[in-house]
Formats: C-alpha cells, sequence, structure tokens
C-alpha cells in the first residue's frame, strides 16, 4: 500500500512537471533568438525535477525507451512529452533544421511506442502523427 502512494505521488509530481514546462513552452512567444534559452530553461526544470535529460533523451537512439518505461510514464506524460517536442521543434524551424528534425522524429517514435504500448489507435495519434510527417516535410 505505501509503495502504491508513492508511486501515485510520483505520478502526479511528473504529471504536474510536465503540465509546467507545456505551459511554458506554449504561452511564450519566444522568437528565434530565444528559442535556445527556453530549452535551457524546460531541460532544467526536467533535470531538477524528474532527474529527466531531455537532450540527451531525444539524441539516444538506442536507449530511448528505456527511459520512459515504468509507472512514472502514463499515457498522459507521453502525450504531453510528444506535444512538448512538436511545440519545442515548431519553434525551432526556421533556424535550426537538424534539432526540429531530431525533435520531430523522437516525437513520432513516441506516438508510435505509445500505440504500440497501450494496443490502441486513436483519432488524435493519428492527426499528431500526420503534423508531425507534414512539419518534417517542410524541412530541408
Amino acid at each position: 500500500m505505501l509503495k502504491q502512494d508513492i508511486l501515485m505521488v510520483q505520478i502526479e509530481t511528473l504529471s504536474k512537471v510536465l503540465g509546467k514546462l507545456i505551459f511554458n513552452a506554449l504561452g511564450i512567444d519566444i522568437d528565434t533568438s530565444s528559442a535556445a534559452e527556453e530549452l535551457k530553461k524546460i531541460q532544467s526544470n526536467a533535470t531538477d525535477a524528474l532527474g529527466f535529460d531531455l537532450e540527451a533523451w531525444v539524441a539516444d537512439e538506442k536507449n530511448w525507451k528505456a527511459e520512459i518505461e515504468g509507472p512514472r510514464w502514463d499515457a498522459n506524460n507521453l502525450q504531453q512529452l510528444s506535444d512538448l517536442l512538436i511545440s519545442l521543434a515548431e519553434k525551432m524551424m526556421s533556424n535550426s533544421h537538424s534539432q526540429a528534425k531530431s525533435y520531430l522524429t523522437r516525437a513520432l517514435a513516441l506516438i508510435e511506442y505509445q500505440e504500440l504500448r497501450t494496443k490502441t489507435i486513436s483519432f488524435q495519434a493519428m492527426a499528431q502523427k500526420e503534423k508531425v510527417n507534414d512539419l518534417l516535410s517542410q524541412l530541408p
């Protein structure tokens, strides 16, 4: 019982932090010169609160799934993480094509991973995949 309570607190904390990260990313109208600054703030919050290194996770081609397995990464948290990656990529598209492409590629893989994990297909996931593919096609 105590383990379940501890896990629930960790899940709630993760949800709150990811929600704040998304709010910060979406709520601030940043230009290309401050995109890196915003990413640093998000990275700092994720590292401090969760011990989650967003940049290293996006860059990790082999073990990225291992980082997001476990009880703290439920369907809502994974959805928020993919939303965050897409939002950051959209803001980076004008000047950092390679970083935007890596964020979009990871977001697409994350959406597909979530579908396999839950063994479901949702209209929201299909729309999100279509949006990511459209954004990827706009990159050189």
